[in-house]
């Protein structure tokens, strides 16, 4: 096929598909999971940092809303947009190191790579993280052809926008750093490297001022639910379950084939832009695999992988091996479409006996309940987790019922006992209950709620109207 014949079809391509995305999230009828609606929240209350994340997100999703209204189509539809210009992203980054035609096959693969369709579904932290990903291997593969300040500029955006979206964004600019330093035909002057830095760190800083500010929470939480494991599980399982899912996610033919570029590679690992394009991918894969063995991982830790494994292995295929490519693309395709119509169908979504949406069904259902018994006796509401206060936050929001988390005890476990912790003395209270009634011999139990087969099925839950001091 003619290289503008190529062009053509992918930019086709990667828009149809991510109009596809767009409009199923449209008629979809998901609720939001949890990260989600406190994403939203995040966006209701801006600021420079948030109990567990970046800032970014909450950005994005109030630019968005702002645009829309608060609906769970404009708080995703940042998701598949964002994947949409990565895929362009990956096929520029391709266009530097392979001829034209096989560089437009990257962009045409990662847009239609299944893990890329199950994270469109959602809006997330890494929605946000993988064009910067992908922009900093752009940049840094242009700096290869000669000094630029330009580009130099743009990575220096692209590191610090996805340190805002994520702090894994630390791992691409580790790897950035080893291929200046270690790798021939990876140079950078220092001119270059300060212009990148101080970029980055101007835009770092507020969120670091943020940190500072609120005495490092983020981090004392992390260290707090380190410091609480005390053995290592050494499940072998979760990491198999790991590496399968990312064979699925990457397509089995494009993972095959990954792993042969790999084997190819070893003799030449000190040539040619080949082995920064596999520390980008593979070390990252094992390192979670290892982390898997010891306690759990989850499978989209490893997709800024993706962005280099298109960049190697798709234009290689078209090289080489076209049979492969074809095979792998249709292989995708399918596996992608059926993803893609899973939100219209939520209740057949089943895989292994289980709904894939489960962790939201009810939420909302369960949320209203509570809400509308808090509205009946005048009163407030209280919660303990994070999972039961989000899904109060997002339902409550046109609604004129104060929601509050329960008082923490030592550090805030979450956002919500961080911002808002219930006021001392604060009466009526309506409580919520996930595992033991409130201490209050005058709480009168309004309902229970059957945990049934959604978000609630490991245990039901209770909701009690108390007295002053409850909280």
């Amino acid at each position: 096929m003619p290289v503008t014949r190529v062009a053509s079809f992918a930019v086709a391509a990667i828009l149809a598909v991510t109009m596809l995305r767009v409009a199923v999230l449209a008629w979809g009828e998901v609720e939001l999971y949890v990260d989600e609606a406190q994403y939203w929240l995040w966006g209701q209350e801006l600021a420079f940092g948030y109990f567990s994340k970046p800032p970014l997100v909450g950005w994005v999703i109030r630019a968005s809303v702002e645009i829309g209204d608060s609906t769970a189509f404009w708080v995703r539809v940042p998701s598949p947009i964002a994947y949409g210009i990565t895929a362009g992203l990956v096929w520029a980054a391709a266009a530097r190191v392979w001829p034209p035609g096989p560089a437009a096959w990257s962009g045409v693969a990662f847009a239609t790579l299944p893990g890329t369709g199950i994270l469109s579904l959602f809006i997330s932290t890494d929605a946000l993280l993988m064009p910067c990903v992908a922009l900093a291997l752009l940049a840094l593969l242009a700096l290869r052809h000669g000094p630029s300040d330009r580009w130099a500029v743009v990575l220096g955006l692209a590191f610090g926008l996805g340190l805002l979206a994520k702090y894994a964004m630390v791992y691409a600019i580790v790897l950035s750093g080893i291929a200046v330093v270690a790798l021939p035909g990876f140079r950078m002057t220092v001119r270059e490297a300060a212009i990148a830095a101080g970029i980055a760190g101007l835009l770092i800083l507020p969120n670091l001022g943020w940190n500072v500010a609120n005495g490092f929470i983020t981090f004392a939480h992390t260290a707090d639910n380190a410091g609480s494991e005390a053995t290592i599980q050494w499940r072998w399982d979760n990491a198999g379950e790991f590496l399968v899912t990312q064979l699925i996610a990457f397509g089995p033919v494009f993972a095959l084939a990954w792993f042969w570029v790999l084997v190819r590679a070893v003799p030449d690992l000190a040539r040619g832009v080949r082995p920064a394009l596999l520390l980008g991918s593979f070390p990252l894969i094992l390192a979670i695999a290892v982390i898997a063995v010891i306690d759990e991982a989850n499978g989209n830790w490893a997709a800024p992988a993706f962005v280099y494994g298109a960049v190697l292995v798709v234009p290689w295929l078209a090289l080489r091996a076209r049979v492969w490519l074809a095979i792998g693309l249709i292989t995708n395709v399918a596996l992608a479409g059926l993803i893609a119509v899973l939100p219209l169908m939520p209740e057949r979504a089943n895989l292994g006996g289980r709904n894939l949406f489960e962790r939201a069904a009810g939420m909302e259902d369960f949320s209203d309940a509570v809400l509308s018994a808090a509205e009946d006796e005048g009163a407030a509401v209280m919660a303990s987790g994070r999972a039961i206060l989000a899904g109060l936050v997002w339902s409550g929001r046109a609604r004129d019922v104060a929601i509050y988390a329960r008082a923490p005890r030592g550090l805030p476990s979450n956002h919500y006992e961080l911002t808002r912790p219930v006021p001392e003395g604060l009466a009526p209270l309506v409580v919520v209950a996930r595992e033991a009634p409130p201490a209050c011999p005058d709480a009168q139990l309004l309902f229970a709620w059957d945990p049934g087969t959604g978000a609630f099925r490991k245990g039901g839950t209770a909701v009690f109207l108390a007295p002053s001091g409850c909280g």
